[in-house]
């Protein structure tokens, strides 16, 4: 792959499922291997670089809406798409995908189209996109595909998701967290853009403590008794100090009666000005990686592997609340990535 630029046009396609979680890694990757490819073939000229691997394009892939077609398991999916010699059984979006794929059908038969997927809802499309033009097609699929490892490239998947069994697959590269973009440059530059405004919004504290709040997944519910024993947790393991200062950030996930409940808690212990700030993930700007690279500590809830991961990659202690009550496995997995990290 690192020899790909010395003869051929690289493009790197993500194929996204609308979930932040998924295409975020889905582009972390991407990013990276363009990055690689470029340093490898010395290139570093912004024009030149645009031309011989082009930024990383995404396209979000639905699947259809007809109740049957929608639960298909993705090798089924596949199927589908031999029988009829239709590439996009199965999706809602076919006509919109279509058309985004023409970028990767260059005139030039040199050109290596790199396609990335994360999610169920890209497995089908990824695996049939290599059927269609194996030679000049690298398909990479992230997280556990629940179909044939030989339909892909590569599959890069978190460690939890394989027995130590499997570790001698050739194309399968397993990982103690997830996929993710942290990096000193990355935090360091968010550091330095939100550097002022919370210095003045926490009135100068020190002692940051950062909570990262998520949402309900399959193995975990996240419901209002949920956030009471949570912030239960919290404050009990509070510093009682005026330097202290919490800040929470909620995803899109969080549900509303358990900001309401975190919020009310928080801001009942926390009285002094400046001690507590909360963004609800509604605001223009988001403060995600400002808050990572500015935390003292940082606590994250048990229903995100990812974000449990992105926060362990920040270099700072990182504590899981409640994860006793997940079973997302999320403990072991913790353990292994701070092994590592």
């Amino acid at each position: 792959m690192m020899r790909a630029l010395s003869t051929r046009v690289v493009r790197v396609l993500v194929l996204g499922n609308g979930a932040a979680g998924a295409e975020k890694q889905a582009l972390a990757l991407g990013a990276r291997l363009r990055d690689r490819l470029l340093a490898a073939a010395g290139v570093t000229d912004k024009r030149a670089s645009s031309l011989t691997c082009p930024p990383v394009d995404c396209v979000r892939v639905t699947l259809s809406r007809s109740p049957l077609l929608r639960l298909l398991p993705p090798a089924l999916q596949v199927l589908g798409a031999r029988v009829t010699h239709y590439p996009f059984f199965g999706y809602a979006n076919a006509h919109e995908i279509q058309t985004r794929l023409q970028s990767m059908k260059p005139g030039l038969d040199s050109t290596l189209n790199v396609v990335i997927g994360c999610g169920r809802s890209t497995v089908a499309l990824c695996a049939v996109l290599k059927q269609l033009d194996a030679d000049r097609t690298f398909n990479v699929q992230i997280q556990h595909p629940r179909v044939p490892l030989a339909w892909f490239d590569a599959v890069v998947a978190p460690r939890h998701d394989f027995s130590t069994d499997d570790n001698q697959i050739a194309n399968l590269f397993v990982t103690p967290g997830t996929v993710h973009d942290i990096s000193n440059a990355l935090l360091q530059r968010h550091e330095h853009e939100w550097h002022d405004e919370l210095e003045a919004k926490l009135l100068g504290r020190r002692t940051r403590i950062v909570w990262l709040v998520g949402g309900p997944c399959r193995g975990f519910q996240f419901t209002v008794q949920d956030a009471e024993r949570m912030v239960d947790q919290f404050e009990r393991a509070l510093p009682r100090d005026a330097d202290v200062a919490v800040l929470v950030t909620f995803s899109r996930r969080t549900p509303a009666e358990v900001q309401r409940v975190i919020r009310q808690r928080l801001h009942a212990s926390l009285s002094l000005p400046g001690q507590i700030l909360v963004w609800d993930g509604t605001e223009r700007r988001n403060p995600y990686y400002a808050l990572l690279a500015t935390a003292s500590i940082v606590v994250t809830t048990p229903d995100s592997i990812s974000m449990t991961t992105e926060a362990i990659a920040s270099g700072k202690p990182v504590f899981t609340i409640s994860a006793e009550h997940s079973k997302v496995g999320l403990p072991h997995m913790f353990v292994a990535a701070c092994l590592v990290y």
